[in-house]
């Protein structure tokens, strides 16, 4: 709940490469490229939470549109994992 660059931050990218992996997985490519672009820009620092507080702006704007994005993470989670439509078995 606290964006991209807290995500990151609070777990210092440890699940960036299966969260990666997983949206796609679950046809989430928008957020997918937000995340990769996130991660890229932290890496680009000491650590995830030095450059929360050096790019802070860059951030937002990824959250922004992260937002804006309208991808349904839950419906589309719901959907890999049960199989078919949110809410219930194929």
């Amino acid at each position: 709940n606290g964006g991209l660059g807290q995500y990151l931050s609070n777990t210092e990218g440890r699940y960036v490469a299966e969260t990666l992996e997983h949206l796609a997985a679950i046809g989430a490519p928008k957020t997918r490229a937000l995340l990769q672009a996130a991660a890229e820009l932290g890496s680009r620092a000491a650590s995830y939470t030095e450059a929360w507080d050096e790019h802070s702006a860059s951030f937002f704007d990824l959250d922004t549109a992260f937002l804006e994005s309208g991808e349904d993470l839950a419906g589309l989670t719901a959907d890999a994992v049960l199989g078919g439509e949110a809410g219930g078995p194929a």
